[in-house]
């Protein structure tokens, strides 16, 4: 059973970042670490969209109803994808300030987000372990 919390509208802006996170190396391929590269590949992939090896991540770009999403994978460890997230940002000229907050739990990962003005980041990641 998945639970569902939107504190704001999150398809309201025309730019996303989508942040899959997890580990490099084949250690850690599919296991709950690595659930939002898992997730984000599996979006990529359903839109027909590839990624590619870039600075300091794995990234894709796909279009949906109109809106952009790039999509990354740091290819960091999880403890210093900030780096990434940062230089995607940056290069997106996506702002850190944000007006709202989203947050969707499902049984197996979670999305989490900030919204501004024009653009949106989603971050999707593994539950903590009860």
């Amino acid at each position: 059973m998945s639970s569902v919390a939107i504190i704001s509208p999150i398809f309201d802006c025309m730019k996303f970042l989508i942040v899959g996170l997890g580990n490099p190396g084949e250690e850690y391929a599919h296991t709950r670490h690595n659930i939002g590269y898992d997730v984000a590949w599996a979006l990529v992939t359903k839109h027909s969209g590839s990624f590619k090896t870039d600075r300091l991540a794995y990234t894709a770009e796909i279009k949906w109803k109109g809106k952009k999403f790039v999509c990354i994978c740091p290819t960091t460890f999880m403890n210093l994808s900030g780096k990434a997230v940062k230089y995607w940002m940056d290069k997106e000229k996506i702002p850190v300030e944000g007006f709202g907050k989203a947050s969707i739990k499902f049984s197996s990962f979670v999305i989490s987000g900030i919204a501004t003005n024009e653009s949106q980041i989603l971050v999707v990641s593994a539950p903590k372990p009860k």
